[in-house]
Parts: structure tokens; sequence; C-alpha cells
């Protein structure tokens, strides 16, 4: 058995973080996939605001760059234990610690917005308005990767993409902000042929649902 120590980097994680914060902007973009300024500002509302706190070795800011690289770079906890030079446990800690934090801020910021009157983008535009004026904003559906359930058929996860996806539908306003987001749990499916005909004959049981939901969401929110 190996005793030699495993984590001896000099670049170990804070010091890495550091040399991102004072360093070419584009280091940083490049690694966390956002720029210096929304990572400040995102690393001060998780602490202040929504219960991230610093632990015993690591900062807030090492904390929030251990999820941010580990999701921007699609790694895994064996490629951040080498980068940030920590146990594989610590790493699992303090991503699931930032990922709480952020469930609780996607209350408070992932919510319709209120809409006053006809939106700028609408009004002043005779080729929108007045045939635009109830418009919310845009729909618009695109498919994720999946991670499905071990119990039944994956195959019927598998669409176009060639492997598990689900199949989620947003709408934004003319601000980019997120008005309705729901998510298709059957999604397409394939059959053994390889054709998609399965997302055909769900496609009115879904869409019907999708309406309904919608229906819902702006009465409950008083939107004409």
């Amino acid at each position: 058995m190996c005793k030699e120590p495993c984590r001896t980097s000099a670049l170990a994680g804070q010091a890495w973080v550091t040399e991102l914060e004072e360093g070419n902007p584009k280091r940083m973009y490049q690694s966390f996939r956002m720029s210096k300024m929304n990572f400040f500002s995102l690393v001060y509302q998780l602490e202040h605001n929504y219960g991230l706190r610093v632990s015993e070795r690591i900062s807030v800011a090492e904390q929030v760059a251990i999820f941010l690289w580990i999701m921007g770079q699609r790694a895994n906890n064996r490629n951040a234990q080498e980068r940030f030079q920590h146990s594989g446990e610590t790493i699992s800690r303090q991503f699931h610690n930032v990922l709480n934090a952020l469930n609780a801020m996607a209350i408070d910021w992932v919510k319709p917005w209120p809409q006053e009157g006809v939106h700028s983008k609408i009004a002043d535009n005779p080729r929108y308005y007045p045939h635009f004026k109830d418009c919310i904003g845009a729909i618009d559906g695109t498919h994720i990767k999946a991670h499905p359930p071990e119990e039944g058929p994956i195959q019927k996860w598998i669409g176009r993409k060639g492997y598990p996806t689900q199949n989620i539908m947003a709408a934004c306003d003319f601000n980019m902000r997120p008005n309705f987001l729901p998510s298709d749990r059957g999604v397409e499916t394939t059959t053994p042929n390889g054709n998609h005909g399965s997302r055909v004959q769900c496609d009115d049981c879904y869409m019907d649902t999708v309406r309904a939901s919608m229906r819902d969401f702006i009465m409950e929110n008083n939107i004409r």
C-alpha cells in the first residue's frame, strides 16, 4: 500500500481560484463558463442570502468554483480531486452544499416576473402592435440529457439524439426571463425498428396537458 501523500500540488484549489480571480478574465470564463463579475455576484448571493458558509478549509468562492468547474467542464469527482487537491468526500460534500444553496436561490429567481402593460419591444414596433399586444413571450422546446430510473426499459427515454433525454418546453419574456417551464415525463420514445412513432401517438395527450398547465398558470398569475 502506497504511503506517499497524494494531494500535494503547490497550486491547490484556493490558490488556483485566486489566480483566476486576479488573472485574465478569459481564463475564468473558460473554466467556469461565467464572467468574473457574475462569479463574484453569485458567490456573494449564495453566501449572504442562501446559507452557503465557509467550511473549515474551503472558502465560499472555492466551493462555488468546484461546482461550476464540474458542471462547466463535464468533469467527474476524480477529476475535481486532482484539480482542487481535495478528497473525493470533500468534493462531493461541497458540490451538494452549493447545489442546495442554488436550489434555494432558484425559488426566488426562477419564477414568473410581473408584467405591466405591453412590452416596449411590441409597443414600439408597428409590425407587432397592436397584433401581438397580449403576447407575454415566446415558447420553444429542447431535449436535455436525462438519467432515467433504473427500473423499466431505458429505450423509452431515447430519442433522436441517441441517448436518454427529457423534453423541456420553456416560455421566456422579452428580457429572456423564464415565465413557464413544464417538462414531459413521457419524452420522445423509440420503437423497436428505430422510428419515433410513439411520440406521435402521445402528442395530442401531451399538448392537452401543456395547454391546461399554461391556462392554469395564466389564470393564477392574472395575466391578460
